[in-house]
């Protein structure tokens, strides 16, 4: 049991772990997975073609130690309204299943800069630019 002395729960997890509780705070709560060119409910046969979902926001962690421990994480809206996280690798070890899939979602939108991002842009190394995609640096 913790105490009020007790340190802050958030500054003993990863960014990445942190950022998907937030986004699960924020009802995206269903975990996705590609498989066979389709986007699927983890524990489900429910599936989602790309032009059935949207890209809320994304957001890229970088290892600061080792360059492959890089993650992009995905909060997904549904077309009937589901709401959850897609997580994939970035970069060299990305799914090239995700990667595919992606290519075909029309729009995906970063709230946190106010533009539009294309899924062309995720296929580009972004590793010179902090700011689109947000980038957090796990410790």
């Amino acid at each position: 049991m913790l105490s009020e002395n007790s340190p802050k729960l958030e500054h003993t997890l990863s960014p990445l772990t942190a950022c998907t509780n937030d986004l699960q705070a924020k009802g995206f709560t269903t975990n996705f997975k590609v498989e066979d060119d389709v986007l699927k409910i983890v524990g489900s046969d429910k599936a989602y073609q790309p032009e059935q979902i949207k890209i809320v926001n994304f957001f890229r962690f970088e290892g600061t130690s080792d360059p492959g421990d890089m993650t992009i994480l995905y909060a997904i809206e549904t077309d009937d309204g589901v709401k959850g996280a897609l997580v994939d690798a970035f970069g060299t070890y990305a799914n090239p299943d995700i990667d595919k899939f992606l290519q075909n979602v029309h729009g995906i939108n970063k709230k946190n800069t106010n533009t539009q991002v294309t899924p062309e842009d995720l296929a580009n190394d972004h590793s010179q630019d902090n700011s689109d995609p947000k980038v957090f640096e796990n410790s």
